[in-house]
């Protein structure tokens, strides 16, 4: 709830709009997926149906929404199950070859564990995105995520207020 879903899908069309690059988005706050709600769309084959033992085809779950930008809604939360990092990796790496930036909206890196999608290697590089009133001490920063194998790009504020 800090503006990481908006910032994606702002810097995915931006990069749109400039034609800079081939965009794919993939939802991956699994806990709290946000994607397609926020571009108002309803999904009868999300990832999440992809990462659940196959039940969907993965190129059904992708949707086009114009010629540079591509994404991977979830359509409802998924459970905690040691084959979704699995499927989400190999998600991941047909979409690096298919699209010029695959963005991944991993949801919170919670103080005792980083997201479960950044578990599947398939991550290049990490943005965090933080309310700039939040203390710094629970920011993520390049030695939290040095074991990962990714680099840590940098850190963007936002302005969104805390919940109440």
């Amino acid at each position: 709830r800090a503006g990481r879903t908006a910032f994606i899908i702002t810097l995915a069309r931006v990069l749109s709009e400039t034609r800079a690059a081939h965009v794919a988005i993939v939802d991956a706050h699994f806990q709290h997926p946000g994607v397609a709600r926020a571009l108002a769309i309803q999904t009868e084959c999300g990832l999440e149906a992809v990462l659940r033992d196959g039940e969907c085809d993965p190129q059904a779950a992708v949707w086009n929404l114009n010629d540079h930008v591509t994404i991977v809604p979830l359509g409802e939360q998924v459970p905690a199950e040691n084959k979704v990092a699995v499927r989400l990796q190999s998600v991941l790496r047909t979409l690096k070859h298919e699209f010029d930036l695959v963005l991944v909206d991993a949801g919170p890196w919670d103080e005792a564990a980083p997201p479960r999608a950044l578990e599947c290697r398939a991550v290049d590089a990490f943005v965090s995105i933080v309310r700039t009133a939040e203390v710094t001490a629970n920011h993520v920063s390049a030695e939290d995520i040095a074991h990962t194998g990714m680099r840590w790009l940098g850190q963007s504020d936002t302005f969104v207020p805390a919940a109440n």
